[in-house]
C-alpha cells in the first residue's frame, strides 16, 4: 500500500510548515482540532506575525492576547489554555530541545487537550520520533483495504511505531501525508 501511494503522490512534505520552529507544529497540531486547516493556518500566521510562535513567548503572553491572536482557529479560548499550559511543560524541559529528546507519548497524553492524534503528530512531525499518526483519513484508508478492524487502530500505531530507525520518520510521515491527500479526495466513499 505504501509504495502504490509513494508512487501515486510521490514524497510527501508534511507538515506544512512556515518557520524553523518546531514549537510551530505543535502549536498547529493543538490548533488543528475540530477545525478545518485553512483557519489553522490563519491562527499561525497571527501568531508568526506577532512573533509568538516559541513555547517561551506563548507561555508568557496575557490569555486574552492569545485568544486575539489564535481567534480563527475556533474555540479560542479553550484553545489558548491548552497552547498555554503545553508551552509551560514544554519549558518544564528546559528547552525545545530537550522536550523533543525526551518526550515520551505517556507523558503528551497526560497534557490536558493532548489527544492520541495530537500526541502522534507532535512527536512525528515536531520531535522527529518514529511515530504513525493515525487521523480519519488513514483510518478510512486503512480499513478500506482490511488492514484494521476497529479495535486495532492503536495496535496498528504501535506496530509502525516500534520502528526505532530514523527511516521511520520518513516513512510514517509520508504514508500518513498520503492518506490524508488520498482520504481528502475520495471522501468518507474511499474507494482503493
Amino acid at each position: 500500500m505504501y509504495r502504490e501511494l509513494r508512487a501515486k503522490h510521490g514524497p510527501q512534505k508534511w507538515w506544512p510548515q512556515r518557520t524553523k520552529e518546531c514549537f510551530e507544529i505543535c502549536a498547529g497540531a493543538i490548533l488543528a482540532q475540530n477545525t478545518a486547516w485553512r483557519n489553522v493556518e490563519k491562527a499561525l500566521d497571527n501568531l508568526i506575525a506577532g512573533d509568538a510562535i516559541s513555547p517561551e513567548r506563548i507561555a508568557a503572553m496575557h490569555e486574552r492576547k492569545l485568544r486575539r491572536i489564535i481567534r480563527p482557529s475556533g474555540f479560542f479560548r479553550q484553545k489558548a489554555g491548552r497552547l498555554k499550559a503545553f508551552a509551560r511543560f514544554v519549558l518544564s524541559y528546559g528547552s525545545f530541545g530537550d522536550f523533543s529528546k525526551r518526550i515520551t507519548r505517556e507523558e503528551l497524553l497526560g497534557v490536558k487537550g493532548i489527544g492520541r492524534e495530537t500526541a502522534d503528530c507532535i512527536l512525528l512531525y515536531a520531535c522527529g520520533k518514529p511515530f504513525f499518526v493515525i487521523d480519519a483519513y488513514t483510518r478510512r484508508l486503512l480499513s478500506a483495504r482490511g488492514a484494521i478492524r476497529g479495535e486495532s487502530i492503536t495496535t496498528t500505531s504501535a506496530c509502525f511505531s516500534s520502528l526505532r530507525c530514523r527511516e521511520a520518520c520518513g516513512f510514517t510521515g509520508n504514508i500518513t501525508a498520503s492518506s490524508c491527500r488520498k482520504g481528502r479526495r475520495c471522501g468518507k466513499a474511499l474507494i482503493p
